[in-house]
């Protein structure tokens, strides 16, 4: 993305009228406290505040070192060249790093600290505690800002996955069971509340909101359980038992290498496992639904009013109230869960453009159809303005010959040069892929042939240091130059014109289809384990709603007609991924979200979409893309749309020309019905009467 950097100084000189237009040549015509910026030639503030450009085209323009009348940090993103809140940067992660110092010890009362030898409860050493440090302008031996509250302190502070929340919650990180126990003791001692945190993908306040001064957080990431059998075990069955702490990463890199696959899979390994299970997370499997599902029994940490108490729960009546439970009734420490056995497995890619003929309710049914009957698991993007998808699909490959067990990547198939074909017919075919340089490269393995375990257990050792941040921060980052390409497209769109914007449409779905392509084939020649997804954009803004699956060719008109009328209506092309999943509904949870007009809980097969917005710092889109949302939202309820609690949702107008979510409370108050909130809420004071882990705004669902 070389001329990245130039083309956002272009686009950028639309910013606004709060920045007016100036000349370098003819002095400094700008107000009070603002100064020209000779490559803009718009007047901005110095130092440049929240969202005003910084880049480095030329020369180096210091933020402020405050957000104004905030204690917030600026600094200058690396990727979108503008003045961001040091505290959310996404290019600078805010929880841990491998700094490689001695673990904090956290202050706890003593004779609260039951089972901890000497009252203190530990905390692991933090990562991107350098970047911390240096992000705050501190020498780089200087202590990192503690919070202190409840009793407790840390450096750590809760900050969801997609930087939309950012609260100065203290997350603490108990190792054991005494230590979650203190933890327990301390925190319902100062009569404060006790909030689960996972990878910190949950796209609302679920986990707390920014004005919840009570609340501390719990980590699971450096847990293991007194109990070993709980500890990564895997029986004859395929049912392993797993810390809740652990990201999905880390239980393929103990389950895969032996055949053994969750009955069904997110895109991409960068959640914890109790955080799936407490949330309304499917996978893309078809026929399978919601991941919490798959768990056949649970041990659990509940506060009974004087200590906590640890329990193994097998009962299914029981397992209902814990799956979607966002963390109200106390800590899921351990995970029993039913996996699959696959022996042989392929990941690909295919798509297909709808003509305008073909646009048609029997015609895109079938098509569908073909794909969910047939293939074992579907993943598909949408560009809604030419009608065309891009689907990443899971497979169960053939059987080897014998004679093709060495042929284990496309490498070892060439080209037959004399004969004109690939050589070794049996096990290669010709198949040419956009970027092959020569006949050889399009030479291609006509089986797949399964890796050896130990094989397997090489490359994701190799492969954890990039995930290891997942359990503490989620996701690791989208390389540089995909953050600068989304960037750059958002600043240009709307700037020239509507043939202009049609540009940059296509370029914008074929950049996503051609880094899903190359992703999934990253993934099947080296773990092939389905999960694709290695890297995402942290200024993400995620909605996404499930109707039946007979409603498909409605649900994808009603899209369209958003991003057509948006586009329309604000004269700026709307830019954002369209990802839709197929999966099935069954009666497994207490708490199932139901259908935003009927408040009923629906069961059969279902198509989840999800939209995902690029919400860069200082965008002048913002409240196009919220428009977008809001707009979806409301035309969805046409199809009794069923909400994805773990993403944004239930937004309102905030009078001022944008739209916020959580502020629908009618909505939010009916993601359960009635009955639901009853049943929920008597196994909820049972499990939990001095209502330690109350709070977030998953307290909302139950009023």
């Amino acid at each position: 993305m070389a001329h990245a950097a130039l083309l956002y100084a272009a686009a950028s000189a639309s910013i606004g009228a709060a920045y007016p237009r100036c000349s370098a040549e003819g002095g400094n015509t700008c107000p009070a406290g603002m100064e020209c910026d000779p490559i803009l030639l718009r007047c901005y503030h110095m130092p440049r505040q929240l969202g005003e450009p910084c880049g480095t085209v030329l020369k180096v323009r210091k933020c402020a070192a405050y957000d104004t009348n905030t204690s917030h940090p600026l600094t200058c993103s690396t990727w979108c060249g503008t003045c961001v809140i040091a505290d959310i940067d996404p290019t600078h992660p805010t929880t841990h790093d491998d700094g490689g110092s001695v673990p904090t010890r956290l202050t706890i009362p003593a004779g609260a600290a039951a089972g901890a030898a000497d009252g203190t409860l530990s905390q692991p050493s933090l990562y991107w505690e350098g970047r911390k440090r240096a992000r705050a302008g501190l020498p780089a031996d200087a202590p990192l800002p503690v919070v202190s509250r409840c009793g407790v302190s840390s450096t750590a502070t809760y900050i969801n996955f997609e930087q939309s929340l950012a609260t100065d919650m203290p997350i603490l990180y108990p190792k054991n069971d005494a230590e979650m126990g203190a933890l327990m003791a301390t925190v319902a001692g100062h009569g404060c509340k006790l909030r689960p945190v996972g990878a910190g993908h949950s796209s609302p306040a679920v986990i707390a909101g920014d004005g919840d001064v009570d609340f501390v957080g719990v980590s699971l990431a450096e847990y293991t359980p007194d109990d070993l059998g709980w500890n990564m075990t895997l029986d004859a069955q395929g049912r392993v038992r797993a810390p809740a702490g652990i990201s999905l990463f880390d239980l393929y890199h103990y389950t895969r290498p032996q055949g053994w696959f969750l009955e069904s899979q997110t895109a991409g390994p960068i959640f914890t496992l109790g955080g799936v299970i407490a949330n309304s997370v499917h996978g893309g499997v078809h026929g399978k639904g919601y991941l919490n599902q798959y768990v056949t029994a649970l041990r659990v940490g509940v506060w009974t009013g004087t200590a906590m108490a640890v329990r193994v729960i097998t009962d299914e009546a029981e397992l209902r109230h814990w799956r979607n439970s966002y963390g109200v009734l106390g800590v899921m420490l351990a995970v029993e869960m039913q996996l699959n056995k696959r022996q042989n497995f392929a990941i690909t890619t295919t798509g297909h453009t709808f003509s305008e003929a073909q646009w048609s309710r029997d015609y895109v049914d079938a098509y569908f159809n073909k794909i969910v009957d047939g293939k074992l698991y579907s993943e598909s993007f949408f560009n809604p303005y030419l009608r065309e998808v891009k689907h990443v699909i899971f497979e169960a490959a053939a059987p080897v010959p014998p004679a093709c067990v060495n042929f284990t990547s496309d490498a070892t198939c060439s080209w037959d040069y004399p004969h004109a074909k690939c050589a070794d017919a049996a096990c290669c075919e010709y198949r040419y892929k956009f970027g092959d340089m020569n006949l050889d490269e399009s030479c291609r393995t006509s089986h797949h042939v399964p890796n050896a375990p130990s094989w397997l257990q090489q490359v994701y050792a190799g492969l954890a240091s990039a995930f290891k941040s997942v359990r503490f921060n989620g996701s690791p980052d989208l390389p540089a130059a995909q953050n600068d390409e989304i960037c750059v497209l958002e600043r240009l769109a709307g700037k020239f014109g509507k043939v202009f914007d049609q540009f940059l449409a296509m370029i914008f779905y074929d950049m996503t289809f051609s880094h899903v392509a190359s992703s999934v084939t990253a993934n099947g020649n080296d773990v092939n384990d389905g999960f694709w997804l290695r890297s995402v954009p942290h200024e993400i803004r995620l909605m996404a709603y499930s109707v039946p699956r007979a409603r498909i060719f409605d649900f994808l008109n009603l899209i369209r007609s958003v991003f057509l009328d948006v586009t329309a209506a604000t004269g700026t092309v709307q830019l954002a991924n369209v990802e839709f999943r197929f999966f099935n509904m069954s009666d497994t949870a207490t708490l199932m979200p139901t259908g935003l007009t009927s408040g009923a809980i629906a069961y059969g097969a279902f198509v989840n979409c999800e939209l995902v917005f690029n919400s860069n710092p200082g965008s002048p889109n913002t409240k196009q893309w919220q428009q977008a949302l809001y707009e979806y939202e409301t035309r969805v309820r046409a199809l009794d749309g069923i909400p994805h609690t773990g993403k944004s949702f239930c937004y309102l107008p905030d009078g001022e020309g944008g739209y916020q979510p959580y502020m629908n409370k009618t909505c939010v108050k009916g993601v359960f019905n009635n009955g639901q909130k009853a049943a929920f809420g008597a196994y909820r004071t049972a499990t939990d009467p001095a209502g330690l882990f109350d709070g977030g705004a998953a307290e909302e669902f139950f009023l």
